[in-house]
């Protein structure tokens, strides 16, 4: 992505923005303080790399495997929508609290028309011809297994593995606001790395700028939940995607998408 859209970016999120400060005031920090107030925990996912369970409701990247009855698979300018992933949020052994009340998550994007606009979806009424679309289940009961239809750019599958949570330390994009980025340099210690990987919860790993959900205003106050990064295995490129979720509306979604 150009510096031009980087720049633009920055821009329009800051007029629709205007009361967030955008050069905060501060003491120097400790560095066990600095630590502190950088410091989420995450839990990353591995695509592949051992012999699947096959399960239905296994997580998986690049297939989604189960649906409610009667559900058609979605589409998007009349084509088949890619799956993305399924995540079965009972595997993980750390899941973010906005996503505590859920049982499996999945993800579609648009067959090659993906766009890197950001989006708010909406999981219990999908719009048509929005390159993502979200479903949520609270359940694992009522899903049964769902054929994958034929796809003009479809993903290699693999099930995900979920290694112990990590650290994650914010970058200089989503650092809080109440850190003086001149009195504190949040890249002085050797700690002070950011995990890149697909994962669940801690901090985005920006390519371009603060995630932002949306180039209008919007009444919805997002958290951000999840990011996948470029999974090569599967066929996933250089793209990372950021997925949020409202605060004061648990079907509203937010989906921002960065590249390199």
């Amino acid at each position: 992505m150009s510096d031009l859209w980087n720049k633009l970016r920055r821009n329009l999120w800051r007029e629709r923005s205007p009361d967030i400060a955008t050069e905060p005031t501060g003491p120097m920090l400790s560095e066990a303080a600095l630590k502190a107030a950088l410091e989420r925990t995450c839990q990353p996912f591995t695509v592949g790399g051992f012999r699947p369970t096959d399960s239905p409701t296994a997580s998986v990247f690049g297939g989604v495997r189960v649906a409610t009855p009667g559900s058609e698979w979605p589409t998007c300018d009349g084509k088949p929508m890619i799956p993305l992933c399924q995540i079965n949020l009972s595997e993980p052994d750390l899941v973010p609290e906005r996503l505590a009340d859920l049982a499996m998550l999945q993800i579609f994007v648009a067959s090659g028309r993906f766009d890197p606009h950001t989006h708010i979806l909406d999981s219990a009424n999908p719009t048509p011809d929005v390159p993502a679309v979200i479903r949520a289940f609270r359940s694992l009961d009522d899903l049964s297994l769902v054929p994958t239809p034929d796809l003009e750019h479809a993903l290699k599958p693999f099930e995900l593995s979920w290694p112990a949570p990590a650290p994650d330390y914010a970058n200089h994009d989503v650092a809080p606001l109440e850190i003086d980025r001149k009195a504190n340099d949040i890249y002085a210690y050797d700690w002070a790395k950011g995990v890149e990987t697909s994962k669940l919860g801690g901090w985005p790993a920006t390519i371009q700028s603060e995630p932002w959900w949306d180039y209008r205003k919007t009444p919805h106050t997002f958290e951000y939940v999840l990011q996948i990064s470029a999974e090569p295995k599967s066929g996933w490129g250089a793209d990372s995607l950021f997925l949020a979720r409202a605060s004061d509306d648990p079907t509203k979604w937010a989906m921002d998408v960065q590249m390199f």
